[in-house]
């Protein structure tokens, strides 16, 4: 297996190379692989990503060696938000209504035709970094604009931002905000069918200001109607999309209106997504694409477990210098608690929501039960502490 990337660490260890490149420029990319191709005397027979900003350098990639993908103007579909939303809208999938906004009073115009509280979010992006919901004209006057820059500032390094912010002219999407339970819906797509693998609950309220991501639980242990619908829907979005192989991680708010596809993402789900998708259905989805980007067929049949899984970061109370982190041995002896991993250290400078890319850790654990999983979950942010100097 070969890693194409920028500055790599740890990813050494997985791998039999590792060839750096610039990844903000497809353009560099390509030349270092070709050129790495050539001076090794190596062939590429397969290519997947589980990184967002890495899907259309991906789809390029398959394309230039002819190997199986999603198409190019797909994978960039996929990544620009106002592209996604015109193509859903297009085929009829409902979704929040939205609109573009270069600056604090277009962007006031929208919301008002779209009615508040409304969510502002960058055209790229991932992970809700720079997403914020606002529910007055006052409030969208004062935030809007700092988000506008610093998003457009942050993302300097993914290989859409310069592209996209030269033709969306720096805009925002804004975005009606959607009540209810927010659910991710993981599938595996073969030659344009959607294999569905299972739903992701996340039970604690997403209702801003900020959308970190908490806690996710599986089975989402919804009635069997409204998991149909929730199936219809995201297969509706990824055919509206293009997307007819690979990994898909789509989420939707669902309420008493029926079932609104937020986003569609072609890749497998971050965090621990493929953990848990494995643990309760059996099926492995890195194995699974793997085996698709080789041009053959994985066996995508999902099994009852009996096995609840849920995964969840930590984030720290506010910004600032880490004094020290409490409760990881405590934590680790958490029934059910398989993997755990704190990300800062003493003297690491951590941010938090809307700025923050992920929490600063997570763990992944099991249960025989929902309530057992809620249990596990609650102890674990008992358990871990991440304290702030001067705190």
């Amino acid at each position: 297996m070969v890693i194409l990337m920028r500055d790599p660490t740890w990813e050494r260890d997985l791998a039999h190379h590792v060839i750096e490149a610039d990844t903000s420029s497809e353009d560099a990319s390509m030349v270092r692989l070709d050129s790495w191709c050539t001076e090794e005397g190596e062939t590429i027979d397969g290519v997947f990503t589980f990184t967002e900003y890495a899907v259309p350098l991906a789809a390029r990639i398959a394309q230039h060696y002819g190997l199986p993908h999603i198409a190019p103007p797909v994978a960039r579909l996929c990544r620009d938000k106002f592209a996604m939303r015109k193509a859903l809208a297009s085929s009829g999938v409902q979704q929040p209504r939205y609109g573009l906004a270069k600056n604090s009073e277009r962007a006031v115009a929208v919301a008002e035709d779209i009615g508040f509280p409304v969510v502002v979010k960058p055209i790229i992006g991932a992970a809700s970094v720079y997403v914020r919901r606002v529910d007055t004209v006052d409030e969208l006057r004062e935030h809007f604009s700092s988000l506008q820059a610093l998003s457009w500032v942050a993302l300097a390094a993914d290989p859409l931002c310069t592209r996209l912010r030269a033709e969306y002219e720096e805009a925002m999407l804004i975005e009606e905000y959607i009540e209810g339970n927010e659910l991710s819906y993981e599938a595996i797509a073969v030659e344009g069918t959607v294999h569905p693998l299972t739903i992701h609950r996340k039970p604690l309220p997403m209702t801003g200001p900020y959308f970190p991501e908490y806690y996710y639980r599986t089975p989402a242990e919804l009635p069997e109607a409204l998991e149909t619908q929730v199936h219809q829907a995201v297969t509706a979005a990824i055919s509206a999309l293009g997307i007819n192989m690979g990994a898909t991680h789509s989420e939707v708010r669902v309420n008493e209106q029926g079932v609104f596809v937020v986003e569609v993402g072609a890749r497998v789900g971050g965090m621990s997504v493929y953990q848990s998708v494995k643990a309760v259905t059996g099926v492995d989805m890195i194995s699974s694409v793997s085996t698709l980007a080789m041009g053959e067929y994985p066996d995508l049949s999902v099994k009852d477990t009996g096995t609840w899984a849920g995964f969840c970061y930590f984030f720290p109370a506010r910004a600032g210098t880490v004094a020290r982190i409490d409760g990881m041995q405590e934590a680790q002896r958490l029934k059910g608690v398989t993997e755990i991993d704190v990300y800062c250290r003493e003297g690491d400078v951590v941010a938090v929501p809307p700025v923050a890319k992920q929490g600063i850790g997570h763990a992944f654990f099991t249960a025989s039960s929902s309530h057992e999983l809620d249990r596990t979950y609650h102890a674990l942010q008992d358990c871990i502490a991440v304290v702030i100097q001067g705190g």
